[in-house]
């Protein structure tokens, strides 16, 4: 009785430090759930082959046991099961804001954008000195060193003086006509010693000749006064992961930044807040053979389950600003409306895409989509044991075995994120493990017995097809990218309806086949049983360990291929190594060659994503965990030894974090010996 107490004392104790689970795991691409009905788990072993059943029973039959169990549950807690696999957020909710700009219901990081060094538009002499002269409240100046844009080695005038900046630079002054002095190139020049002070001006300068590099404008504080023409310089300062920027799935685009010209952005907000609801059913079949007439001896088992599991993950989308696609009036060759731009060619829808759900089901995507509920049913894996039964007594048993796991189910194929999975994911295995079983005390009327399970596996490499991010954080995988340099170069020498934007899905480039290996994993499960006559009561608690996912790449990945599109209007191609999914970054960079040249190609190369960008561990891999599970059973044997038992039983299974999803399961079972 006193094991009783302490059993029900730490069942308590462990109720009460079950809590709402812990968000540690986000934007990530697949997760390893343990299949139902497997060697030591609670439905499995609950009631069956235990002291009573397997001796006289046995010796009077053919020395063997079976068991048919049906079974089913679904999980709980299902907006912490769906930020399992989205960007992280402090309330599960995530905002779809295609505007940096307050005033256009945006996100209010208006002030820091910038969308990349445009050349080509500075070489038409779109800058001229006159910009720097009048009444304005700011003013920019651009010089090169080939006499492209303001008059290069001629002194921009911001009367009286502004001394020429070397070539490749940029200026930026007053237009206050009192202002006197000059500014020289590398100078930020907060206050002059002349009659008027000079309180916003600076100037920038890249030593690199020819094309202007990028450089990162976050740290130049100049930007943040309003000495500056509003809409001329703007960053995206967005370090909010929670709010993340619709370009990057077909809708609107990043907000674009022509010098000298107003901010243009599309206009759209929705709001999502995931549920991910899994269900399953089961019915499972156990067969158990004792070798021997004696107690002792070996024996064999044979166990599987037909499996059906559903997984639905709910987007509940509410769109709060409907889109607004397109600034531009109509196509023009320089400057082409977005929708158009896209090409049906390309798979992109040009019109029908105005939701985030529309969105996550479009033809375009190969792999990573939602799309309605997905389900599965299979076998799950067969498991062959091998045993030998050491002890047999009139109180106490104990075995151990050996065993395969035979995989029948079916592997990942990352079409849909958190796609079904019934069984290991295919992966062969071998067991080792073994039963205790004690009689504590027995009466007329009453028997207390306690049985430990335990079963180690090691589930061996296979191959999967999976997504994965990169190192710019949480859905990289979904930013759009150049696939390769030819395609760049297309769209940069050919800025054209059919070839502008024709980018690729980079969740179609970032799911590839990767190798797998689950490694161990190990179940142990501890019960209390109390007979009263023909009535039976199961307590337990069930604890489960499995060590990290190995994932690699079955394919060597290509260095120097894939870029990430900067997904503006801008009339030219960009790339854009430093973009995130919630923040179209500081360094967008046009190849910016009329024909493809050595230099155009080393910048390509320079910003593309290597195989050191990976980031395979820590989005597609499962991570190690413990789970717990307490349950209870209760049954009625029939016949003159009670060994053939009909009982009924349900567990919970949950975890401390979201990387696994807590699950209450409901089962019946019918057991007998033969």
């Amino acid at each position: 009785m006193k094991k009783v107490i302490a059993l029900s004392i730490a069942t308590c104790f462990a109720f009460s430090a079950y809590a709402e689970q812990q968000i540690v795991a986000t934007g990530k691409t697949f997760n390893n759930i343990t299949p139902i009905f497997q060697s030591a788990s609670p439905e499995r072993v609950s009631l069956f082959a235990s002291i009573p059943e397997s001796r006289a029973g046995h010796r009077a039959n053919f020395n063997g046991d079976f068991q048919v169990v049906v079974l089913g549950g679904r999980n709980t807690s299902r907006s912490e099961a769906a930020q399992y696999y989205f960007p992280a957020t402090a309330n599960g909710v995530i905002t779809f804001n295609a505007s940096v700009d307050a005033a256009n219901s945006g996100t209010d990081t208006l002030q820091t954008y910038w969308s990349g060094a445009q050349e080509e538009t500075f070489g038409t002499g779109t800058i001229t000195p006159a910009n720097f002269s009048g009444t304005g409240v700011g003013a920019i100046g651009y010089n090169t060193a080939t006499g492209a844009g303001a008059q290069a080695g001629t002194a921009i005038t911001v009367a009286p003086d502004l001394t020429a900046a070397p070539a490749n630079s940029f200026g930026f002054g007053t237009t206050n006509t009192a202002v006197t002095g000059a500014i020289t190139a590398g100078q930020v020049v907060r206050n002059n010693t002349t009659a008027n002070a000079i309180t916003n001006a600076s100037a920038l300068q890249t030593a690199t000749p020819g094309t202007f590099a990028p450089f990162d404008l976050s740290t130049v504080a100049a930007f943040a006064d309003a000495d500056v023409v509003a809409g001329d310089f703007n960053l995206d300062t967005n370090r909010n992961t929670a709010i993340v920027r619709p370009w990057n799935f077909g809708i609107g685009y990043a907000p674009n930044v022509q010098f000298g010209a107003t901010l243009a952005e599309s206009a759209f907000v929705s709001t999502i807040a995931p549920e991910l609801e899994r269900s399953f059913w089961g019915i499972g079949a156990t067969w158990k053979q004792i070798l021997s007439d004696k107690d002792t001896g070996f024996w064999l088992e044979l166990s599987t389950a037909l499996q059906g599991v559903k997984m639905n993950m709910n987007l509940n989308e509410e769109v709060l600003t409907e889109l607004t696609a397109n600034p531009y009036e109509e196509p023009t060759t320089s400057q082409t409306t977005w929708a158009d731009s896209w090409g049906a060619d390309n798979g992109y829808a040009t019109s029908d895409i105005t939701t985030i759900t529309q969105a996550f089901a479009q033809d375009a995507w190969l792999y990573g989509k939602i799309d309605g509920a997905q389900s599965v049913t299979r076998l799950a894996d067969i498991e062959f044991k091998v045993g030998y039964q050491f002890i047999c007594e009139d109180n106490v048993l104990t075995n151990g075995f050996l065993g395969l796991v035979i995989p029948t189910g079916n592997k990942a194929t990352a079409e849909y994120m958190a796609e079904p999975i019934v069984g290991n994911g295919f992966h062969f295995g071998l067991m080792a493990g073994g039963t205790y079983e004690i009689q504590l005390n027995s009466s007329e009327r009453t028997r207390w017995s306690m049985r430990a399970d335990s079963c180690y596996r090691y589930l061996f490499k296979n191959t999967q097809v999976r997504s994965f991010d990169t190192n710019n954080g949480n859905w990289s995988r979904y930013m759009y990218v150049w696939d390769n340099y030819a395609a760049e170069q297309l769209s940069e020498v050919t800025p054209n309806a059919p070839t502008m934007r024709s980018y690729t899905p980079g969740i179609n480039v970032f799911t590839q086949e990767v190798n797998v290996t689950p490694q161990g994993q190990i179940r142990f499960n501890q019960a209390l049983v109390l007979e009263a006559g023909a009535f039976k009561v199961e307590a337990g608690w069930n604890t489960f360990i499995r060590q990290d996912e190995l994932v690699t790449l079955v394919n060597e990945w290509q260095d120097n291929t894939v870029v990430y599109a900067d997904a503006s209007n801008n009339l030219y191609s960009l790339y854009n190594a430093n973009r995130t999914i919630y923040n179209d970054a500081y360094q967008s960079s046009p190849v910016a060659a009329t024909t493809p040249d050595a230099a155009s190609l080393a910048r390509y190369e320079a910003a593309a994503v290597q195989a050191s960008d990976l980031n395979l561990s820590g989005s597609a891999a499962s991570w190690s965990l413990m789970t717990n599970t307490p349950y209870l059973v209760a049954g009625y044997g029939f016949g003159e030894d009670h060994s053939s038992i009909l009982s009924i039983g349900g567990s919970f299974e949950y975890s401390a974090s979201n990387d696994y999803l807590s699950t209450w399961m409901l089962f019946g079972k019918f057991s007998f010996t033969f």
